[in-house]
């Protein structure tokens, strides 16, 4: 008869340990599709911010382009040497600030990238679920030599 409970006890604790597996298993897929998701849709987030980027970046330099043509124009104009005296220093400034503000535009674009790469570092949970699994299987693996 103490047979008998043992071998149930031996059976119950077989199934439970293949149900906490199965689990595992489920969680394990469950993860794995958030992750793909997750790395999708960082990914796509990725691009958005560089293909703004980009576009500012061209906006930017269209701006300077027209605002030292601006200058050479009125310093020709008048008489001058388009870059030369103070439509030389007015173009200069120009290019000045447009590499200011070109420079501010990649400090956000970094900070934008490191701000979604963290994303795609989120653990999974596959080691924890099949940690816990174990743990499981190790404590009635000791009931039952107990």
């Amino acid at each position: 008869m103490s047979q008998l409970g043992s071998l149930g006890a031996a059976l119950g604790t077989s199934a439970n340990s293949l149900a906490r597996l199965r689990q595992a298993q489920l969680q394990n897929a469950t993860n794995q599709a958030q992750l793909q998701i997750d790395q999708g849709q960082s990914a796509a987030r990725l691009q958005e911010i560089a293909a703004q980027q980009q576009s500012d970046a061209l906006t930017r330099e269209q701006q300077l382009s027209q605002g030292q043509a601006g200058t050479a124009a009125r310093a020709a104009s008048s008489g001058q040497l388009p870059y030369d005296g103070s439509a030389a220093a007015i173009a200069s400034g120009q290019a000045q600030v447009a590499a200011a503000a070109q420079g501010a535009a990649n400090a956000r674009f970094a900070a934008q990238q490191q701000a979604v790469a963290p994303n795609l570092l989120q653990p999974d949970g596959t080691v924890n679920a099949l940690l816990r699994s174990a743990r499981g299987f190790g404590a009635s693996a000791t009931s039952l030599l107990d």
